[in-house]
């Protein structure tokens, strides 16, 4: 691991997080990838062109940098807005179970 991941003690999974808050035919419609839930929950469109360059050349291009600079980015106002939605019809506590120690697993901390 690079030293930087040390830092980090738990991870959020939004792909977990959406499966729990949203009803399965929302969540299959809307949520199954990043681009699908910023458009659903932000009303924002992602340019994803730049997700299949060529990721092992350097220097990277200032595109796939700003690719990967608002990748990163959108993931907070995303979690914000999930967290906003109450859907606690069935009266079960999600909070527990979408934050995961990073030592438990697999160890990679990839969330995959």
């Amino acid at each position: 691991h690079l030293p930087c991941f040390h830092l980090y003690h738990t991870i959020i999974d939004l792909h977990e997080v959406s499966r729990l808050v949203y009803p399965n035919h929302i969540w299959k419609k809307s949520m199954t990838s990043l681009r699908k839930s910023v458009a659903t929950l932000l009303g924002k469109v992602m340019d994803k062109k730049e997700q299949c360059s060529d990721w092992e050349t350097r220097p990277l291009s200032d595109s796939q940098l700003r690719y990967a600079a608002l990748d990163s980015a959108i993931l907070r106002p995303l979690l914000s807005k999930m967290l906003l939605r109450n859907d606690n019809d069935d009266g079960v506590d999600k909070s527990n179970v979408v934050i995961n120690d990073v030592n438990e697993g697999d160890g990679n901390g990839s969330g995959d």
